[in-house]
């Protein structure tokens, strides 16, 4: 056996197949012809000659090899015994073997947690790419949904709106995909962050609450928050993150960003401009008719069809705490002085 390899091995260097290559050597005639030789070749100081059981010495032998062997699960090596003596030695062979056995058992050892190594790295690698298990969750106009991820973390995703989020967070990071609105109150973690990616940002967080509106019609992504700190970045038109293009947020404070152009406003906020539609409150705050309109049809899941004729330039401001569509375009029919009708799932203004 070369002897560069098994110094190679004794210092942890051995590819797989090298450590293979060792151990069936050892194994082999030509190795217990090796050990045998260098057996014979031991000579110790005086000690007195006091013999044992060779047989039993070398059965203890043997099962300590064989347990060994069997710990590497799946090795191939054989587990015959390498040396076979049948008569009587007495102290002096008997150190000679005892030093061999330790040798075999460091060798036997010693590939047992390079192998072990090895499979828990495997086992770590296919962990990671093992696929995730993807569940998307959407909602219709007029539909609302409440949410609780596998870390605790609630979500309450808004109308016309999409989640995407793993069954089971693994890794370093929590992440999902949001399409529309959503309120996010995320379970603290500061090992691993807990990010929302749109199209055109990512928010990151360790534990807090906050709104992003991203709806496709918009012009930009806003993010409001409740409660603790929140880092918002844009993002290019490929998809990348623009790290000179963040911004860290505090209690109602919020951003917008215009992927367009790539700028972003940040401005403060109230609770019923950002969050109070999940507690089934819609506001207005200075809001022409198309904006009202755009919010009602998310809302209620209807369509308006506007009577020729008809125009507003008004402005509205106010709040409905949980009423109903008919409720709600009476109060505002005062403001923008128009008439309604509704048939089924169309409120026609004229």
């Amino acid at each position: 056996m070369n002897v560069e390899l098994l110094n190679k091995f004794f210092q942890g260097d051995c590819s797989p197949e090298e450590v293979h290559t060792i151990l069936v050597w050892i194994n082999s005639d030509e190795g217990k012809r090796e050990l045998e030789k260098k057996l014979r070749e031991f000579q110790p100081g005086q000690e007195s000659a006091e013999e044992i059981n060779s047989e039993l010495l070398l059965e203890k032998i043997k099962t300590r090899i064989e347990s060994e062997n069997s710990k590497t699960l799946g090795i191939g090596v054989p587990t015959e015994p390498i040396l076979q003596e049948t008569k009587k030695i007495n102290k002096k062979w008997y150190k000679g073997l005892y030093r061999i056995a330790g040798v075999l058992s460091v060798l036997f050892a010693l590939a047992f947690l390079w192998f072990k190594q090895i499979n828990d790295n495997d086992n770590q690698e296919m962990d990671t790419n093992k696929k995730v298990e993807m569940i998307t969750k959407s909602t219709p106009l007029g539909q609302k949904l409440k949410i609780t991820l596998a870390d605790g973390s609630h979500v309450h995703l808004n109308s016309g709106s999409k989640i995407v989020f793993p069954r089971h967070f693994k890794g370093n990071k929590r992440e999902v995909q949001l399409e529309g609105e959503a309120f996010f109150d995320v379970a603290r973690d500061e090992k691993k962050p807990f990010l929302v990616h749109t199209k055109s940002t990512t928010t990151q967080v360790l534990g807090t609450s906050f709104v992003i509106q991203d709806f496709e019609e918009r012009k930009s992504t806003k993010v409001g928050v409740l409660t603790g700190k929140v880092k918002v970045t844009g993002k290019s038109a490929s998809g990348d993150e623009i790290e000179d293009k963040s911004y860290f947020l505090l209690p109602m404070e919020a951003v917008s960003y215009y992927a367009e152009d790539g700028s972003m406003k940040k401005c403060k906020v109230s609770y019923d401009d950002m969050f109070a539609w999940k507690d089934n409150v819609i506001s207005f705050n200075s809001s022409n008719f198309e904006e009202v309109t755009s919010v009602l049809r998310r809302w209620f899941g209807v369509q308006f069809e506007l009577r020729k004729g008809f125009s507003s330039r008004k402005d509205f401001t106010g709040k409905f705490d949980n009423q109903s569509l008919d409720q709600i375009l009476e109060g505002l029919s005062v403001t923008f002085g128009f008439k309604y009708k509704i048939k089924e799932d169309i409120v026609i203004i004229y």
